[in-house]
Parts: C-alpha cells; structure tokens; sequence
C-alpha cells in the first residue's frame, strides 16, 4: 500500500512540476480567451442590454413635458355675418409629474435589477463554460501531440525489430510466421500513426475554434489551478453560490417583482399636471393674446379593463412558479455535478498511480521476454506483445493525465470558481 502511494505522489508530482514552467503561454490564453472570445462579447453586450432595463425603470419616478407649437391661418364665418380671416399662434407646455402608479414602478425596477443581477451571473457561468472549453482543447492538444510521439516511437522499435527478424530468418533462426507477425504489427503501427496525425489536426482545429489561436506553442499540460477544493463540505459551501444557482434565483426574484408590476394596472394613478398655453389670434383685438396656467391633480381608478389585466397577472403567477422550480432543479443539478466531479477528480490522481505502475511493470515484462527469447524460450510473438503492452499503457497514462488535470478545471466550473482560480501563481 505505501509503494502504490508513493508511485501515486512521485508521479503527480513529477508531472505538476514538469508542467509549472510553461504556464506563460497557456495564461497568455486565456487572456486571450477572456478578452476577445466573441461568445464572451455577445454576451457583455448582451448584460448592457439589461442594464438599460434598470435605467428605463427608474424613469418611471421622473416627470415628463411635452412643449407644441401651432401657427396657420383659419376662415370664420357666423350666421349671415362676412366670413373672417385670421391667424392664430398657440404655445403650450405639460408637465406631468407621476405620484402614485399602484406601485408598479417600484415593482418594474426591482425585476430590472434582479435582471441585472441575474446576467451578471449568467456572464460569469458562460465565462467559465468557454474557458473550460478552451483548456480542454489545449490539453487535448498536449494529449494529441504526446501520443503523435508515442506512434513515431512505435514505428520506429518494430521497424528496428523487424529489420532483426528478417536478419535472423535469414540466418535460418527464425521462421516465415515470425516475419509476417512483425510486419503485421508493424502496419498496424503505421495506421495508428496516420490515426494520431489526423488526431492531432482536429484537435488542432478545435483549439483554434475555441480560442481564436494556433497550436503551434502548445507542447506541455496546462498546469493545475491554484486554488481546489478539498473536502465535500467546502464544495458544499461553494456550490451555494454557483453562478447558474444564482442566476436562476434571480429570475425568480424578477418573475416574483413581475407579479407586482402587473397587479398594479388594477390600482389608481395618481400624476400632477402643470400646463401652460399661449394663443394669439389677429381677428379679436381685445382678446387677441391669451396665457393660461393650470396646475391639477388627476387620479385615474380603473373599473373594468376587459380581462386582459386579470390574464397578465395569471400569467405572471405561473412565470414565477416556473422559475421557482427551476432554481430547485439547478440546486439539484449543480450539487450533482459538483459532487460527481469531486469524486471523479479524486479517482483520477489513484488511476495515475495505477497506470504508472503499469508502465514499469510492462517495461520490466519486455526486458525480460526479449531476454528470454535470445534465450529460446519466448516467440517473436511474445515479444511483440510485450511491447503493445508498454505502449498501450503509456497512451493509457497520457489519457489519464489529461483527465486529471482537465479534471481539476471541470471541478472548479461545478464549484463555480473557475475565474477566480485559474491563474497560476506563477504565471
């Protein structure tokens, strides 16, 4: 048990240290990732849009004035009288002041601001979704590249053993079926190299489609964030405020205002209104300029609206159930996938340890099958499998690795901190 979990230590270690030195290109990055990534701009713009929600609102407490201006010319005739022409000119300025709208002003900015809130939130959950993209595409990258090399080495060792097979069956050592074994493995092995190179290009493609980069400076893993979790209770604890938990119980909050904003279209409208008009008319000179100033309070009591309000509100009331059990079913959602990622997380670091065990144990078997077989007691056969063997479990650590450490970045978006522990500290 202490030699698996010494051969668990060394090889993490080994590899977050191997991996630290290269953190500058990979938070060159995400910086690019994080400031220019179009999905991210959309979706700034897209919380401007909201904020002006707030804005509009809040224009609900102001007043407004309305200033007109009418000039022409008009014929009056009365009775048997001779028709008269004159010109009039009226000036007229209102002013409207709002006192009392049900409380639906009151209402339509509390559901802008949770709104707002809720964008806010719905922009840093979408940042860590396409940041997290785009380490998964780098590290598939890294991953591509290493077992591009992997297949070259492959190549490369049983090209060299067949090149001493058929030495040996020409020296009447070994049979035709040792031949053919090893040229069989030998194309296979090609195949998988063309396998890994068109691997290579599409993750290629893909990281380029994520981040807007090429992959030519990628050669090492990301390395590990700063900041994990480390127990199930601090995941717990950070699970509460995940962005999309946040998000969805702002919404509600907004559904719960909406309510209220569309009861008030059934209470009195209280305003204060201020005008005053000028008008001149040239046909009575006694009266041929008139000002009228008038201040009067107008209150507006609904008393049948045809339904429709009744229906809004209905509405209304069904919106808010719906977000309401949408922001249960994201609580239930988060916390399942925070905890599966934890536990997934912890699984990986114990699936490095056993594949690094397996690579020694395979690279000690190949030894001593090539060994025994210069002895006469294995078939070229043995042997070639005894090298799929070592190879099989290198790619296998490859995969594991990657998984580990995309791992930790996937269990910082189901904890919802990928943005503030992203950046290594010595990058």
């Amino acid at each position: 048990m202490r030699h698996t979990l010494l051969l668990c230590t060394t090889a993490i270690a080994y590899f977050i240290s191997a991996n630290q030195s290269y953190a500058g290109t990979f938070t060159d990055m995400l910086h690019e990732v994080i400031n220019h990534h179009p999905q991210l701009q959309a979706e700034r713009e897209s919380l401007e849009v909201t904020k002006t929600g707030v804005y509009e609102a809040y224009s609900g407490f102001l007043p407004t004035a309305v200033a007109g201006y009418d000039k022409g010319k008009q014929q009056i005739k009365f009775n048997n009288l001779p028709k008269t022409d004159e010109s009039t000119t009226n000036k007229q300025l209102t002013v409207t002041q709002p006192i009392f709208n049900g409380g639906g002003t009151i209402a339509q900015i509390g559901a802008a601001e949770a709104r707002e809130e809720a964008g806010t939130y719905r922009l840093k959950q979408v940042s860590q979704e396409i940041l997290l993209r785009a380490i998964t595409a780098y590290a598939d990258v890294s991953e591509k590249q290493e077992v591009l090399l992997l297949a070259h080495e492959k190549v490369t060792a049983l090209t060299h053993h067949l090149d001493g097979t058929q030495k040996q069956y020409k020296a009447g050592e070994l049979t035709v079926t040792d031949i053919a074994q090893s040229e069989a493995r030998l194309a296979r092995a090609e195949a998988d190299l063309r396998d890994a190179q068109a691997a290579l290009e599409a993750a290629n493609a893909t990281y380029k489609r994520e981040t807007g980069l090429e992959a030519a400076q990628i050669d090492h893993m990301p390395p590990l964030p700063v900041t994990l979790p480390k127990t199930e209770q601090e995941i717990m604890r950070l699970v509460a405020n995940h962005p999309a938990l946040i998000t969805a119980k702002e919404n509600e909050r907004a559904a719960d205002y909406t309510i209220d904003q569309r009861t008030a279209t059934l209470l009195p409208q209280v305003n204060i209104e201020g005008q005053l008009n000028n008008s001149n008319r040239t046909s009575q000179p006694g009266l041929s300029e008139v000002d009228q100033r008038a201040v009067m309070l107008q209150v507006k009591v609904p008393i049948f609206q045809s339904g429709a309000e009744y229906a809004r509100i209905k509405e209304a009331k069904h919106e808010y159930a719906r977000a309401k059990n949408q922001t249960s079913d994201i609580n239930r959602q988060v916390l399942e996938a925070a905890i599966r990622e934890w536990h997934d997380f912890n699984a990986s670091s114990k699936i490095i340890s056993a594949y690094a065990q397996s690579i020694a144990a395979a690279e000690k078997a190949l030894r001593s099958v090539e060994a025994e077989r210069m002895a006469g007691t294995r078939t070229v056969l043995d042997v070639l499998n005894a090298q799929e063997e070592v190879y099989s479990s290198k790619i296998a650590m490859l995969r594991a690795k990657t998984r580990y450490v995309v791992g930790s970045y996937r269990l910082l978006v189901a904890t919802g901190i990928l943005s503030e522990a992203v950046i290594p500290a010595n990058a």
